[in-house]
């Protein structure tokens, strides 16, 4: 799935979403990472998700049949396609080879009962986003029809919004109780162990069918104090935290854009030669978060190299 923008700071949702797809510098690519947010999940099951933590942590390992990219827009994920064929029906295609974690394969099945459950369960917190959708017609096993009762506009973006795809036998093996304890989705990362107030351990699935995510285990620490977590993170226990910004005024958080390799080796090698001077980066698709220990105007002259470099080829943002 690709979606959100991570770095050590801004919210769960952000800081969670794109472990996916990317990688702190020196630290996913071949070996766990570690992050530490402001609270636990609420349950595994997405029909029970009701904030954003919880979401974003499903969002690993669950994914949609579309979803939103960073700039707004809606992109594919599990749907390949979709059109509407009159005012009240909608026609989806489907990604062809994708299997949950468990082996189950996804399919038009697993739609049909995924938003049947999401509608009708008495539990659901997400009834809102399916309650004018009627009908989910199989058509064949990678073709369904959403059929609502009335004109929906908004429906390609209701779906948008937590309706995650589940494996049809396992849900109704292990019942709403076996959902909410352990997950099973068809994400880049599937479940491991969850240890309420205490840790999420989530390992790369290696037939996933998008990119493969460079964190090969990711483990999730709840810490709801927040001079803790900065703690944590300086000492090097995490990799990534939540909220940085606003509980640590002296650590200053850039985002460097790049257009070319030679500009990311360029400021890789520059940051190599004064390490000291930083907590950490992360790397992004077309820019690096660049995590400083002083602000940018304080750093002494022998950084002098780094603050032209960061003022004129890489266009840095200060949050």
């Amino acid at each position: 799935m690709t979606r959100w923008a991570v770095h050590v700071v801004i919210a769960t949702a952000v800081a969670l979403a794109l472990l996916a797809g990317l990688a702190p510098m020196n630290h996913a690519q071949g070996r766990p990472v570690t992050i530490a947010i402001t609270g636990d999940a609420e349950s595994m099951d997405p029909m029970l998700a009701a904030i954003s933590t919880t979401s974003s942590i499903h969002h690993h390992m669950l994914e949609l049949l579309v979803d939103y990219d960073p700039d707004g827009k809606i992109i594919p994920v599990l749907a390949t396609s979709w059109k509407a064929l009159d005012n009240l029906t909608w026609e989806f295609k489907l990604r062809q080879g994708v299997r949950f974690h468990n082996g189950e394969p996804f399919g038009a099945e697993a739609v049909k009962f995924s938003i049947e459950r999401y509608r009708d369960h008495a539990k659901s917190l997400q009834k809102a986003y399916v309650s004018l959708i009627k009908e989910v017609r199989v058509i064949d096993d990678l073709t369904v029809r959403i059929i609502t009762s009335e004109p929906s506009p908004d429906l390609i973006a209701n779906l948008a919004n937590n309706i995650a795809m589940l494996p049809p036998r396992y849900a109704r093996e292990v019942g709403d109780d076996g959902l909410a304890r352990r997950p099973v989705g068809t994400g880049p990362y599937r479940f491991v162990e969850w240890v309420r107030d205490d840790k999420i351990v989530l390992e790369a699935y290696p037939n996933y069918w998008g990119p493969k995510p460079q964190a090969t285990r990711v483990t999730i620490k709840p810490i709801p104090e927040g001079a803790t977590r900065v703690a944590a993170m300086l000492a090097g226990e995490v990799d990534v935290i939540e909220s940085l910004r606003d509980l640590v005024p002296t650590v200053k958080v850039l985002y460097v854009e790049y257009d070319s390799r030679g500009s990311r080796r360029a400021l890789n090698r520059l940051l190599d030669d004064t390490h000291d001077l930083f907590v950490g980066t992360m790397l992004l698709d077309q820019g690096e978060c660049v995590y400083l220990r002083r602000d940018l105007a304080e750093l002494d002259d022998a950084t002098e190299r780094l603050r032209e470099l960061l003022r004129s080829s890489f266009a840095p943002k200060q949050t």
